[in-house]
């Protein structure tokens, strides 16, 4: 079953994000996997596959949760368009909390890719 359909970032991508913001408490886990596009199935199936580029362009974080902000294209159900770096589990975060974050910082833009994927549910 499918769970979201986002842009899975590349693994340079996630590097840059780690090299960037991955500087946090032990307890702490990082995420820097993907930017939700739709929950489900592919709203539009045409994006699947296809690379796309995206500008991270401000931070936001709370004790729970910590994402980036970024300016794309690509269409996404969230009001604001984010990439979860992080996420505090010892402190109950979870990362869709980076839906409700509302303490945008700007930063210095830069780039990031990936591609559009389907992700299935994890089954345990």
């Amino acid at each position: 079953m499918i769970s979201y359909t986002g842009l899975i970032l590349d693994d340079i991508s996630k590097s840059n994000l780690i090299n960037k913001f991955g500087n946090l408490p032990s307890d702490w886990k990082l995420l820097c996997h993907h930017m939700t596009i739709n929950m489900g199935k592919a709203i539009n199936p045409e994006l699947l596959g296809k690379e796309f580029e995206l500008t991270v362009n401000s931070i936001a974080r709370t004790d729970n949760v910590i994402a980036v902000g970024v300016d794309t294209e690509l269409p996404s159900k969230n009001s604001i368009k984010h990439i979860t770096i992080a996420i505090n589990p010892s402190k109950g975060g979870k990362a869709r909390m980076s839906n409700d974050l509302t303490d945008w910082k700007t930063i210095t833009p830069f780039k990031v890719s990936g591609t559009v994927q389907e992700v299935e549910f994890e089954t345990k």
